[in-house]
């Protein structure tokens, strides 16, 4: 499966609270940009999944990745095949242009 995850801004933001986890809770409005990821998911069968990058490099390892994580939050409840990700970095990161919450 192929997917194409638009980069986006945030016409207005509010923070609702501070969570347990560190995380908040916003209420927001987004708008997609131009500005597209390509995001591959492949079903391996050798037992093991594999993640990794191209375009911008990442300073994080693959299990810190958020695609991972929620990969990994999802195996645990259904039934998912082990999977080749690959994920071609095009939104800059820290930028505001929610590239890790859109893939």
């Amino acid at each position: 499966m192929l997917v194409f995850p638009n980069a986006k801004i945030n016409l207005g933001l509010r923070i609702t609270e501070k969570r347990s986890d560190g995380f908040h809770n916003i209420e927001t409005v987004f708008v997609p940009i131009p500005l597209k990821e390509a995001l591959e998911f492949v079903v391996r069968t050798d037992g093991e999944s594999r993640f990794r990058t191209e375009g911008l490099q990442l300073d994080s390892t693959p299990e810190q990745n958020l695609v991972m994580k929620a990969y990994r939050l999802l195996k645990a409840d259904f039934q998912l095949p082990e999977l080749d990700v690959v994920l071609l970095k095009n939104i800059p990161f820290g930028a505001g242009l929610g590239g890790g919450s859109a893939d």
